[in-house]
């Protein structure tokens, strides 16, 4: 089952990029819906490192485990754009292939979208909606997280 969710951020797409590349960004958007930690402790390296897969624990609501997942990451581009694949999979999801693509928006700006083709067999239109919600969430953390770069970065 397919989907595509798009926003707008307040930033650069460099700044956007650097920001989808670090694992810690993504947990921080993530909660407190999804706690997101590797399943065998310690931590995720400072930024993604493409082709190694890593496995994670997800917790609902930072305490309510709801299984694993690998994120296995590619990168690319086309153009402008610059993409970011996750091939991953396990737990209820048993296809989950998810990409990120950053692109130049006017103004400076940059448009964020997450497209997801993911399977779950029965359970496919529940993780669907779970996921919906989570990116939508996500999003929204992901602009605040953006604005308050924008306060940061020298004019």
């Amino acid at each position: 089952m397919k989907l595509r969710l798009s926003t707008d951020l307040e930033a650069p797409p460099d700044v956007v990029w650097d920001s989808v590349l670090r694992p810690s960004v993504m947990q921080h958007v993530a909660r407190p819906l999804v706690r997101i930690e590797p399943a065998r402790g310690g931590a995720f390296p400072e930024t993604w490192a493409e082709h190694t897969p890593y496995d994670t624990r997800l917790f609902l609501f930072g305490w309510l485990p709801i299984g694993g997942q690998r994120i296995q990451v590619s990168l690319r581009s086309e153009g402008a754009a610059r993409m970011l694949r996750d091939d991953g999979g396990g737990g209820l999801a048993k296809k989950w292939e998810h990409v990120i693509r950053i692109e130049p928006a006017p103004g400076g700006r940059t448009r964020y979208t997450d497209a997801l083709d993911v399977g779950a067999g029965l359970l496919t239109p529940f993780v669907w909606a779970f996921t919906q919600l989570l990116f939508r969430y996500r999003q929204s953390r992901l602009r605040a997280h953006m604005r308050r770069q924008a306060l940061k970065i020298p004019r």
